[in-house]
């Protein structure tokens, strides 16, 4: 079977959760890194593609980062299953036409209400619920692009065609989101927030974020797992 490829930002990105969800599927994931220097594949290799968060803004004029662009630009374009989280969907934004928004001073830290509407009303996946947030960037969304969900400040999901991003971070597990507080914690309180009630409501809300991640995962691999009748199989 093909893999699940997440693109990360990071050296050790947090995927204790993605995990034992793509594991309940028996699908192998694959990390590539191109701020390391991996090369990214075909977009078709890969069952589906995640591309996580990280501190870069997404119109950084790192080369990498066009790469990813260009990357989920094909992706999107051949119906490969795709999520764009918090960077990966200003990047996913980005290589769809839209633009980046850069320092916003209406940052969103810790956990939101969000509240899916328009076609993300009737979308397989329930974009509704308390999730955590993390970013001071955002997007702008090009025309052809569909709004699935929104809390108070930001459109918090959109889809275009078998791609989807989200601002927030359905995958953060317990223990990441406790790194992110203990490692800025400045940053967290000059954004109005509260470290340690953050570090509370991650215990609160872990079940109901790992569903929703599991829902997420289900609906990327969904044309792996259950091909149309006729098409092919790997074994």
């Amino acid at each position: 079977m093909k893999p699940l490829l997440v693109v990360a930002h990071v050296d050790d990105p947090d995927l204790t959760v993605l995990g034992d969800v793509v594991r309940d599927h028996g699908v192998p994931i694959r990390i590539v890194r191109p701020f390391r220097g991996d090369v990214l594949p075909a977009p078709d290799e890969a069952a589906a593609v995640i591309c996580l968060g990280g501190k870069e803004s997404a119109d950084d004029p790192h080369d990498y980062l066009l790469r990813e662009r260009d990357f989920l630009r094909t992706a999107a374009a051949g119906d490969v299953p795709t999520l764009g989280i918090c960077l990966g969907s200003q990047l996913l934004a980005l290589a769809l036409g839209g633009t980046a928004v850069r320092g916003s001073d209406r940052a969103e830290v810790g956990f939101v209400d969000v509240t899916a509407c328009g076609a993300g009303l009737d979308h397989p996946v329930d974009f509704t619920g308390t999730r955590f947030s993390f970013h001071w960037d955002t997007f702008q969304l090009p025309p052809d692009v569909t709004v699935l969900a929104r809390s108070r400040d930001f459109v918090q999901a959109f889809a275009f065609r078998s791609a989807i991003g989200v601002q927030y971070h359905p995958e953060s597990s317990v223990d990441g989101i406790a790194g992110l507080m203990a490692g800025e914690p400045d940053k967290v309180r000059a954004a109005g927030a509260d470290p340690d009630e953050i570090r509370y409501k991650a215990l609160e809300f872990a079940d109901p974020s790992r569903d929703h991640l599991a829902d997420l995962v289900e609906h990327l691999l969904a044309p792996a797992l259950c091909p149309s009748p006729g098409a092919g199989h790997e074994h």
